[in-house]
């Protein structure tokens, strides 16, 4: 069954259904050998992908490109039809625990990251930043509230910051309730009172909220900018479910990081933990000269106390000395990628997942 996206996404269309009607061979080669077996595929797999699984199959693959998996799904769907599970996904799987489900860390990362060159090409980072901080809140979410807020209210003017008011899903913001840490909810109770109504905006058109239209890296936002806020869509990392502690599968790295890394800009991840860790085991650098401990705090809390401390920190220097502490580190990132490093590491370590895959499933 294939199943319609908007064009000019990172991934393929998503797909489900048995592999021996598997219409991405080209895309995933390493599946072709098993065209022939009674497996299910979920390929450009989403949140919002799946309902019930069709019973009957061997094995169940799951690719995630661009949006998360979903754990609890997969253990709804583990006691339905009890039959071996493979998640390919970007990132760690923190040993998770889903019985019968086996997560294999592939990454599409490199692939992306060549895709935004390919689209946009390469150009010289300027020198002269006209801005200290840079943020975007669409979609508002409760973490891009604390960030947005605090920059609004430190650094309006010397930021670029982008808020839309318009684009708010409750879900996104537990309803507006507090979390429970009194310096992240009072940043919420200034939002409300201050922020709630303030249109800050470029020229984004809702209706291309897709890759080929959002990843542009050379636009100010990035290229103007001494540091660029990421704004995450998705910000979880340490979870509870049915009393029990887990942490999220990932971390989560899509356009919003990637254009940062192109247009060699340094970034602050407002997402899940362990960005910096991340892209590190591929070959970047994130020595910026200051304190960047809290991106390997899973806590969701105390990581963005954290960041708003740390944004404080940032203000007591200026947007030139901002980029002086972090202008080599990220012109270095830049070139590992144009020069083809970070896609080299990240294909040898495909390999080797792919072998895991093959000897697992075999």
């Amino acid at each position: 069954m294939l199943l319609q996206n908007k064009g000019g996404m990172f991934e393929p269309l998503r797909w489900s259904g048995s592999i021996r009607d598997f219409p991405y061979f080209n895309e995933y080669p390493w599946l072709e050998r098993y065209k022939t077996k009674n497996y299910y595929v979920g390929a450009s797999a989403a949140w919002d992908f799946f309902q019930d699984l069709p019973i009957g199959f061997d094995a169940y693959i799951f690719i995630h490109h661009v949006e998360l998996c979903d754990p609890k799904w997969l253990k709804q769907q583990q006691k339905r039809v009890n039959t071996p599970f493979y998640v390919l996904l970007s990132g760690n799987d923190y040993n998770i625990n889903i019985p019968n489900t086996t997560f294999i860390p592939y990454t599409h990362w490199h692939y992306d990251l060549q895709k935004i060159v390919d689209w946009w090409g390469i150009q010289k980072t300027p020198d002269h930043k006209k801005y200290k901080f840079s943020a975007v809140n669409n979609r508002i979410t409760q973490a891009k509230v604390w960030i947005t807020t605090k920059l609004l209210i430190s650094s309006r003017n010397e930021s670029l910051i982008i808020n839309n008011p318009n684009w708010i899903e409750s879900k996104n913001i537990h309803n507006w309730e507090h979390c429970g840490n009194p310096i992240l909810d009072e940043l919420t109770d200034i939002f409300l009172q201050e922020f709630i109504d303030l249109e800050l905006k470029d020229e984004f058109d809702k209706d291309k909220n897709f890759q080929r239209y959002n990843s542009n890296p050379w636009q100010p936002l990035y290229t103007d900018t001494s540091i660029h806020f990421t704004n995450g869509s998705h910000h979880y990392s340490f979870m509870m479910d049915d009393y029990f502690p887990y942490t999220f599968p990932g971390p989560h790295i899509d356009e919003k990081t990637f254009k940062c890394l192109v247009a060699g800009t340094a970034f602050i991840p407002v997402a899940q933990f362990e960005i910096y860790k991340s892209l590190e085991n591929f070959g970047l650098q994130f020595d910026y000269g200051f304190n960047t401990e809290w991106d390997n705090d899973p806590g969701n809390l105390s990581r963005f106390e954290n960041i708003i401390k740390l944004i404080d920190l940032l203000n007591d220097y200026s947007k030139e000395e901002l980029y002086s502490k972090t202008k080599d580190i990220s012109i270095y990132n830049q070139q590992y990628i144009f020069d083809g490093k970070f896609y080299k590491n990240c294909e040898l370590h495909n390999e080797e997942c792919i072998e895991q895959l093959h000897q697992l499933i075999a």
